[in-house]
């Protein structure tokens, strides 16, 4: 974020950030998500949070492979790609 601003950019205005998590590979035998970084596991709703938490503090308008499988939900209803893509900007 500082980059952009010395850049001379706007953050979310000039600027805005799509990833290409390459979540697929990040999958265990278990089904969870072991993030390949910080070697912290996560599940399916757990990422997803993950995600949320990372669109609401920054502008980030697109993910790319957020999870192995964009199908199914999250919580109670909510499609797992609706609920990051209402996520982002």
């Amino acid at each position: 974020m500082s980059a952009i601003g010395r850049a001379g950019y706007k953050a979310g205005e000039d600027f805005k950030i799509a990833i290409d998590a390459a979540s697929s590979e990040w999958v265990q035998d278990d089904g969870t998500y072991l993030l390949p970084k910080s070697g912290i596991k996560k599940t399916a709703s757990e990422l997803v949070e993950y995600w949320q938490t990372l669109c609401e503090k920054y502008p980030i308008f697109s993910i790319e492979d957020a999870l192995e499988k964009m199908t199914g939900t999250v919580g109670k209803s909510l499609p797992i790609s609706s609920a990051i893509n209402s996520a982002c900007r």
